[in-house]
């Protein structure tokens, strides 16, 4: 367990304010994954963190890759077809992928990479609003 809160700094506008989220541990669902709650949480709206793990197989000489991932899903109210409002699931995710042996530094620097990416708004609204890939 990663520990019973996870108090992120989300800079919600990507304007340089951020504000604080906390979310709290619920459950490990199983051995290799666990799920949190956010503030927004509730038994009508979703708002969850969850965080998995595969752990390393070694195969020959090679260590293995150790696989990880974290998604935040979250309800929203859209317009529908028929224009009713109806509730969705919003779901971002991230997969790491790794193998054993890479220092701290090097995974650091591997993760930036993709940080960097997720904050750049003019390639992701590229993506995101125009579907572009």
């Amino acid at each position: 367990m990663l520990g019973t809160t996870i108090t992120l700094s989300v800079d919600k506008l990507n304007n340089a304010t951020p504000t604080s989220e906390v979310f709290t541990f619920d459950s490990n669902i199983n051995p290799n994954k666990s799920l949190y709650y956010g503030d927004l949480h509730t038994v009508d709206s979703k708002e969850t963190l969850v965080f998995t793990r595969v752990p390393a197989k070694i195969n020959g000489n090679f260590k293995g890759t150790q696989r990880s991932s974290q998604k935040y899903s979250r309800d929203f109210e859209v317009l529908g077809v028929n224009g009713e409002t109806i509730k969705v699931t919003a779901t971002t995710e991230v997969i790491d992928s790794f193998p054993v042996g890479l220092t701290s530094a090097q995974k650091k620097e591997l993760r930036q990479y993709l940080v960097a990416l997720r904050d750049n708004d003019t390639v992701m609204d590229l993506v995101h609003n125009n579907g572009q890939v």
